[in-house]
């Protein structure tokens, strides 16, 4: 993880180091399309009415809630971001 010493634009706290996973975990294949969104009650979008389009217009907070969501929802997975090293 990290960048080489030599790479261009390669901020002082990008140093490589090694990183090691201990669990394992899904990763959506996908990105969250407009269809999947309108569970929320909304559809953020450019491209409003392409329901397998990826959603969009949204931030940090919005995904945050989808994902509460989600997790209410579900009594199967626990749903998050991943992780910088994930």
């Amino acid at each position: 993880m990290g960048s080489p010493v030599i790479e261009p634009g390669r901020s002082a706290d990008e140093t490589q180091h090694p990183v090691v996973l201990t669990h394992d975990f899904y990763l959506g294949r996908d990105e969250v399309t407009q269809d999947e969104w309108a569970l929320l009650g909304s559809r953020p979008s450019n491209h409003a009415g392409c329901g397998s389009c990826p959603v969009e217009r949204i931030n940090f907070l919005d995904v945050q809630h989808f994902l509460s969501v989600l997790n209410e929802r579900s009594a199967t997975f626990r749903y998050r971001l991943p992780t910088e090293a994930e």
